[in-house]
C-alpha cells in the first residue's frame, strides 16, 4: 500500500500482520479475543478482568499470585501512606486543582496530575480524587480548541501529540471507573467524557496508514503535514503514536466492559502499533534497546519519553495484543536495570535506554515512577529500585509528575493494579 493512503478500518475487520480481527472480536493470530474478552492464548481474561496467566486481577484491582510478589517493597518510601500524600500536597496546593489556568500545560502536566488522581483513588478507594480529576476533565473540554482537540492554536505541530496526552489520561479516568464497581456513581460522567473524546481521536484516523514501506511496520501514524526533515511518509515518533495507541486501546476496554462490540479500529491500531515496537527493537544483551523514532532512527530513545513507550506495551501485553511475549517484558526490566545502573551511577537513572547519558533533569528520574515501574510486575526487585530513586532524589520535589510518582509507588505497596 502507498504510505499516502488511508484505510478507514472502523468498519471492517480486517487486520494486517497482527491476524484476523471479525466484527465479533476475534483475533485470530497470537490469541482469540472473544465478545467477552476472552483472550485464549497467552492467558484468560474474562469479562471482570480476571488474567489467569500473569496474576489475577480482582473487581478491586487486587494483584494476587502471579503478580502479587511483585508488589512486596522492603524499602520504605519516603511518601509512605495516603495521608503523607495528601500533606504534601495541600502543603503546595491547598484545597485548589492545580494546572487549570494555560492550556499549554494540559497535556504536559495536566495528564500527570488526571492519572495522580485516578492512581490514588484506585489505590485507597477515596472519590475526592476523582473528583479532582473531573474538574481537571471538564476545564480541558471547556477549553477544546474545535473538533481535533488541543494545541491547534497554540502549537499546531504538535496538536496530534498534545490530544493524545491528553486524551489518554482522560481515558484513564473512564476505564478505572469502569472497571471498578466502587466508582458507579461517576459512569455518566465517564459516559459524557466517553462521548467527547471519541470523535477527536477519530478526526485523526487519516494520518493513521496500514503496512507502511518501513522495516515490515503492520501500521502506525504519520505526519499529517511537516517540513525540513520529514514529510508525509515519515512515521510519528513512536512515543507520540503509542500514546494515541493506548487511548484507543482503553476506549476498546471501556466498550467491552459496557457490554458492548467496540469498534474494531480501535483495537485494531492498538495491536498494530505494539507490533511496530518488536519491528524496530534492538537486543543488547539481555536487554532491549531501540530508537526515539522507532524505523526512523532520530537516536536512542531517552528514559523520559519511554515511558509512553511502555504504557502501551505493557497494556497490550496484558491484552494480549502486539504479539508481546513474556520474553519481551523480561528483556524490557532487563532495559529498566540498564538505565538504573547505567553511566549516571547506582540509585540513579540514566539518560538512555541503553544506560547512557545522565538524567536530563528530574523529569528523567521521575518518570521510573510511573509506566517504567509496573515492569516490577515481571522483576520484583524493580520496585524497591524505585523506590530508591525517589527516595535519594526526588523528596523535595512538587509538581505533577512527582505526585504521580509517588502515587504510583502507593499502588504498588498496597498491591493494586490499575
Amino acid at each position: 500500500m502507498d504510505v499516502g493512503t488511508t484505510t478507514d478500518v472502523r468498519d471492517s475487520g480486517a487486520t494486517t500482520d497482527g491476524g484476523e480481527l471479525t466484527d465479533g472480536g476475534e483475533l485470530a493470530d497470537g490469541g482469540e479475543l472473544t465478545d467477552g474478552g476472552e483472550l485464549t492464548d497467552g492467558g484468560e481474561l474474562t469479562d471482570g478482568g480476571e488474567l489467569t496467566d500473569g496474576g489475577e486481577l480482582t473487581d478491586g484491582g487486587e494483584l494476587t499470585d502471579g503478580g502479587g510478589s511483585s508488589c512486596r517493597n522492603s524499602v520504605t518510601p519516603a511518601v509512605a501512606t495516603q495521608a503523607a500524600w495528601d500533606a504534601k500536597y495541600s502543603a503546595t496546593y491547598g484545597t485548589s486543582v492545580p494546572g487549570l489556568t494555560d492550556s499549554s500545560t494540559f497535556a504536559w502536566h495536566g495528564h500527570y496530575w488526571v492519572r495522580a488522581f485516578v492512581s490514588m483513588a484506585k489505590t485507597f478507594g477515596d472519590t475526592k480524587y476523582l473528583d479532582r480529576a473531573v474538574t481537571s476533565i471538564d476545564y480541558w473540554f471547556a477549553h477544546a480548541e474545535g473538533e481535533a482537540g488541543w494545541s491547534i492554536a497554540t502549537d499546531p505541530a504538535q496538536q496530534m501529540l498534545e490530544t493524545g496526552m491528553i486524551a489518554h489520561a482522560i481515558m484513564y479516568f473512564v476505564y478505572e471507573v469502569w472497571v471498578d464497581q466502587r466508582f458507579a456513581s461517576y459512569r455518566p460522567k465517564a459516559d459524557q467524557f466517553l462521548e467527547k473524546i471519541e470523535p477527536i481521536l477519530h478526526a485523526y484516523d487519516y494520518q493513521w496508514v496500514d503496512n507502511p514501506p518501513v522495516c515490515g511496520c503492520p501500521g502506525f501514524y504519520i505526519y499529517a503535514t511537516c517540513g525540513g526533515l520529514c514529510s508525509t511518509a515519515s512515521l510519528l515518533m513512536y512515543n507520540q503514536g503509542a500514546t494515541v495507541a493506548k487511548a484507543l486501546l482503553l476506549i476498546d476496554r471501556v466498550e467491552r466492559l459496557k457490554g458492548h462490540t467496540p469498534a474494531p479500529g480501535y483495537l485494531h491500531k492498538a495491536d498494530a502499533a505494539a507490533a511496530y515496537f518488536l519491528r524496530f527493537v534492538r537486543l543488547d544483551g539481555e536487554a532491549y534497546n531501540w530508537d526515539y523514532g522507532g524505523c526512523r532512527g532520530a537516536g536512542m530513545e531517552d528514559v523520559n519519553h519511554a515511558h509512553l513507550d511502555l504504557s502501551l506495551l505493557i497494556w497490550a501485553r496484558r491484552f494480549g495484543l502486539g504479539g508481546l511475549a513474556t520474553t519481551d517484558m523480561t528483556r524490557l526490566t532487563k532495559t529498566m536495570l540498564k538505565v538504573l545502573n547505567g553511566e549516571a551511577g547506582p540509585d540513579d537513572v540514566s539518560g538512555h535506554v541503553d544506560g547512557s547519558g545522565r538524567p536530563a533533569n528530574n523529569w528523567d528520574r521521575a518518570s521510573l515512577g510511573y509506566d517504567w515501574i509496573d515492569l516490577a510486575e515481571y522483576d520484583p526487585t524493580l520496585l524497591d529500585s524505585t523506590i530508591r530513586v525517589y527516595n535519594t532524589h526526588l523528596t523535595a520535589e512538587t509538581g505533577s509528575r512527582f505526585f504521580l510518582g509517588w502515587a504510583e509507588i502507593l499502588r504498588w505497596i498496597n498491591c493494586v493494579q490499575l
